[in-house]
């Protein structure tokens, strides 16, 4: 009989007992420090100013991650280098509503600790800085120095197109590859890149969705510039196909293919949410098992975007979400700041009545 499986997630915590909480002002006890570094916020990347915020404001989470103003959505360009868990995520400089998508940063060293760090990437002429991935190039692949980091994002404006920056100082900064877009694009719906090595055929592949064509396309690359498409992955499956199809993740645990897809709306509870499909990638094509699907990573109502980190030490599975559903995400009553991230959780895969 096949086996088939599910996903179990586990917090990463790595101060030992830790409370979870919510406070107002007033439940704050006058010696209370946060677990995020209240540090210079940028308006812009390269603008800095001085952040006035506490972290003592009602409904501030104080160990989920929320930076000192405006607005966040989906974690991204998660990657791991040299002790340090770097943070990219969805970000609005000017205000507490979507829209001005750049890259915001944040930087721990255990993943409960946060440092909110300057704006990473700006809109550039291709358009709005959307979701993405970082990679760290220890060969020196595309040329850019050994260990740059390179960024993979969608560049939207009235098309989504697939483009690239990379950093040499660590990931506080970024400089646009003067190539881009690395997949053009004519699509509306086309995005989210998730770039992972493949190590059986040497290459790189970059997971893309589809939005409400609910696709997943991959796309593979040797030398992180050129990319060429593979392959397409769907499932006849109305119930997993209610929403739009975003943020995609191919991961591997044991023998295992994992493909990670964020659906929105269509989740299990109300709203968005994380589905995952269980199966094989040779390389090039991604077969799912014959398990029930969708299978969901979390049935809350607050767990959105969720992707890995890339690079993380001893092979580790380490993932975040965006801590907010759109169903309600504008109109959560918070300021100066507006949404909040998941706990770190490690995934791992089990068997669980039979599923």
């Amino acid at each position: 009989m096949k086996k088939s499986f599910s996903i179990i997630t586990t917090a990463v915590l790595f101060l030992g007992t830790v409370c979870l909480v919510s406070c107002s002002k007033n439940d704050l006890p006058s010696d209370s420090h946060t677990s995020i570094t209240d540090s210079d916020t940028t308006k812009e990347s390269g603008e800095e100013t001085s952040s006035q915020q506490s972290y003592h404001e009602q409904y501030r989470p104080q160990i989920h991650y929320s930076p000192a103003k405006n607005w966040v959505n989906d974690p991204n360009g998660m990657v791991y280098v040299d002790g340090t868990w770097h943070l990219y995520y969805q970000y609005n400089p000017y205000g507490n509503d979507w829209g001005n998508m750049s890259w915001g940063h944040a930087t721990s060293t255990d993943l409960i600790h946060w440092k909110e760090q300057k704006v990473a990437i700006t809109k550039t002429d291709l358009g709005d800085i959307f979701s993405g991935s970082c990679i760290v190039d220890k060969d020196n692949v595309a040329g850019f120095g050994k260990n740059a980091i390179i960024a993979y994002y969608t560049a939207a404006s009235q098309y989504q197109q697939q483009a690239m920056a990379y950093s040499t100082d660590g990931g506080a900064t970024f400089v646009q590859y003067s190539g881009n877009p690395v997949i053009p694009s004519t699509k509306a719906d086309f995005r989210d890149p998730k770039v992972t090595y493949y190590e059986p055929a040497k290459k790189w592949i970059m997971s893309l969705a589809t939005g409400n064509n609910h696709t997943v396309e991959f796309w593979s690359s040797t030398n992180l510039k050129s990319w060429t498409q593979e392959s397409t992955f769907t499932i006849d499956n109305v119930n997993s196909n209610k929403g739009q199809w975003e943020c995609p993740d191919l991961i591997k645990i044991g023998d295992q293919w994992v493909l990670l897809v964020n659906v929105n709306p269509g989740g299990p509870t109300l709203g968005s949410a994380c589905m995952y499909f269980v199966g094989q990638f040779d390389g090039k094509n991604f077969t799912v098992n014959s398990d029930t699907y969708p299978k969901w990573v979390d049935y809350g109502m607050d767990n959105y975007a969720e992707v890995t980190w890339n690079n993380a030490p001893d092979g580790r599975l380490i993932s975040i979400s965006w801590m907010n559903n759109w169903q309600y995400a504008g109109a959560v009553p918070c300021t100066p700041w507006r949404s909040a991230f998941s706990l770190p959780k490690e995934l791992a895969l089990t068997e669980y009545n039979g599923e």
